[in-house]
């Protein structure tokens, strides 16, 4: 644990008491001082208070309180399922991660005052930009949370623990270059889900479409509503290609609809100056 925090390993792999012991018998006038659970070597008393002051850094404590808060965290991460299911609801980044670590990530982003900032922004309803970052990092910590870590190997994620920003950052990849070499770069730097889960999703989508088509017996948009103004544009696709090996050509009919759910006012004519 230490090692991991930056302490070098000369610093606490020493007999503290044969230490103390050899520092008191090579030195003469100096003399062990207990402060708590310290003990301090000075030449007087009065430095004792001092000396405690500036040398205070626990780094075995400071190692602890990190252990229990990842605990606290990775407990309350893997008690939560969240997959994707075709579509990203408005709060759907907030509910696929758990509150805790939420406030864990803004409290290191912004500091400890960040939730006291919080509040008062909810109180006076001003938008919350600065937790916009730690929303995203805390996705990504939680996407690439594993209960049991391997050295040198690749993070499997689940998919019931897909988180939307990863999933969306590839879809927008790949839907704007479509180059899988994109996907797979940011996948292994832990942002987004690999292509191979862009491609199931993308199944899943066509299947879902086919499935509603077989239902209707047409193709209908599925967030079209009843009871809501609707305009249709008709208009030919045609496709008779001019090369002399052309087997046959293709003709058709395309309709778009467009629904107005708030409609424009209407103008009432007056008759008298027509």
């Amino acid at each position: 644990m230490l090692l991991e925090l930056g302490i070098a390993k000369s610093y606490f792999n020493v007999n503290l008491t044969r230490l103390k012991e050899r520092l008191l018998a090579a030195i003469p006038g100096l003399a062990a001082h207990t402060q708590g659970k310290h003990i301090l070597l000075v030449f007087n008393d009065a430095f004792g208070d001092t000396i405690r002051n500036a040398c205070k850094h626990d780094y075995g404590s400071e190692a602890l309180h990190l252990a229990r808060a990842a605990k606290i965290v990775r407990r309350a991460i893997f008690s939560m399922q969240q997959s994707f299911k075709g579509t990203f609801e408005v709060d759907c980044q907030e509910t696929s991660i758990p509150p805790l670590l939420l406030a864990l990530v803004r409290m290191i982003v912004e500091g400890p005052s960040s939730i006291k900032k919080d509040n008062k922004e909810e109180e006076e309803g001003e938008e919350d930009q600065g937790g916009a970052a730690a929303l995203s990092i805390s996705q990504l910590l939680s996407f690439s949370s594993c209960k049991q870590g391997r050295r040198g190997k690749t993070v499997r994620h689940r998919r019931n623990r897909e988180c939307p920003l990863p999933v969306y950052t590839a879809l927008k990849i790949h839907g704007e270059s479509r180059k899988r070499g994109l996907v797979d770069v940011m996948h292994k730097l832990g942002l987004c889900i690999s292509y191979d889960r862009v491609m199931d999703i993308s199944t899943d989508v066509a299947n879902s479409v086919t499935a509603r088509f077989e239902q209707d017996g047409g193709v209908c948009p599925p967030k079209l509503r009843k009871d809501v103004f609707t305009t249709a544009g008709v208009d030919n696709i045609d496709h008779n290609p001019s090369s002399t090996t052309a087997s046959g050509s293709f003709y058709d009919t395309a309709l778009s609809l467009a629904q107005h759910p708030i409609l424009p006012p209407i103008k009432e004519l007056n008759l008298e100056q027509m």
